[in-house]
């Protein structure tokens, strides 16, 4: 979506943001790391300009080692963080929720890797940025996806992941009209609704200016057969998504989340 976008007159949209990363970053990525470094000044260092500009955000599996090894000290640590990253996107900026059931990305990731299948003749040269997104998209092309045996331990910590992702969007829904969320499976017929969003100065409703294209196409359906987890049923990723979407944005409402559902999701991956 995010190279799609990048297409539209005076949209600079671009690269991946990660949530104060303790690891060397690749070169698609940027790190903001607080409320005095947030989203907002690493574009501006970057000198990205446009009347709208944008980027995305994925958080990495929360097993790194700036995580307290102590679970009693867990919970304080997630409210800290977790705050920090609300003040760290700033309430001007305009949130796209995108939201797809964690089996359907842990199936993808694993039984065929985070591949791209380029559409290059809807790369649209007068307009389009030579993103980093688009470079990375064209070396990470499509390859035949083979079978795989997950541990569950592993697993788990992944769904973990998935989950603390939605969480801390999640935190960033108390801005009025400024979030919305749309299902992955939905981005084709909302894609005029984001575009509106994006930018409203372009009349969208004269259909000639509606021609931004994917530059990637969506991939072949997999079976679920392509991943195996040992010792661990694949509903388990469906009934972690159906409780994250219930979150309602509300810190009483996250943190019991994450106090009855991601702790312990975290702990029994750890034994």
């Amino acid at each position: 979506m995010l190279t799609s976008l990048a297409q539209i007159p005076g949209v600079f949209a671009d690269y991946e943001f990660k949530w104060r990363p303790d690891y060397h970053l690749h070169p698609i990525h940027r790190k903001f790391t607080g409320p005095d470094h947030t989203c907002h000044d690493v574009l501006a260092a970057e000198g990205c300009r446009g009347k709208a500009v944008g980027s995305k955000i994925t958080m990495d599996p929360w097993l790194t080692g700036r995580r307290p090894s102590n679970q009693e000290k867990l919970l304080d640590f997630f409210k800290m963080d977790l705050a920090d990253f609300i003040g760290s996107v700033p309430q001007d900026v305009f949130v796209i929720h995108i939201v797809r059931d964690y089996w359907s990305i842990f199936k993808s990731g694993f039984g065929r890797g985070y591949v791209h299948k380029v559409n290059l003749s809807n790369a649209n040269p007068g307009t389009a940025q030579v993103t980093a997104q688009a470079v990375h998209a064209l070396s990470n092309h499509e390859f035949t996806p083979q079978p795989i045996d997950i541990d569950g331990n592993k697993a788990k910590n992944i769904l973990a992941s998935l989950v603390l992702n939605d969480i801390y969007i999640n935190g960033l829904r108390n801005r009025g009209d400024r979030y919305i969320r749309i299902s992955y499976d939905d981005i084709s017929l909302r894609f005029k609704e984001i575009c509106e969003v994006v930018a409203p100065w372009i009349d969208w409703q004269n259909q000639e200016n509606y021609s931004v294209n994917s530059f990637t196409e969506k991939l072949p359906h997999l079976e679920d057969s392509i991943v195996n987890i040992n010792n661990m049923d694949k509903y388990a990723f469906y009934e972690a998504y159906h409780w994250a979407m219930q979150l309602d944005g509300g810190q009483s409402n996250i943190e019991s989340y994450f106090q009855d559902f991601f702790m312990p999701l975290l702990g029994s991956a750890q034994n």
